[in-house]
């Protein structure tokens, strides 16, 4: 079954959904549900050890060399 959700809101004209959205349904009949969307929902807090990772000290190492290679000034560039 193929579905798409559209987030909108229901304004005194209706509702616009671009054709674009819908074409895949072209000639084809459809069911249309509409279901308020409870806006006081939280999502959960994120923490930044959620998207922590490892890596090896020999990866850790030369990612260390490459970052020091980078701050270093050539003054013949800028001649």
């Amino acid at each position: 079954m193929e579905a798409i959700r559209i987030n909108d809101i229901v304004g005194t004209d209706g509702i616009f959904i671009d054709i674009k959205k819908i074409e895949q349904f072209k000639n084809k009949k459809v069911e249309i549900i509409i279901l308020p969307v409870d806006e006081t929902k939280k999502t959960k807090q994120k923490n930044v050890q959620d998207f922590a990772g490892s890596i090896s000290e020999k990866d850790a190492k030369e990612m260390l060399i490459a970052m020091d290679e980078c701050r270093k000034i050539d003054a013949g560039e800028w001649k």
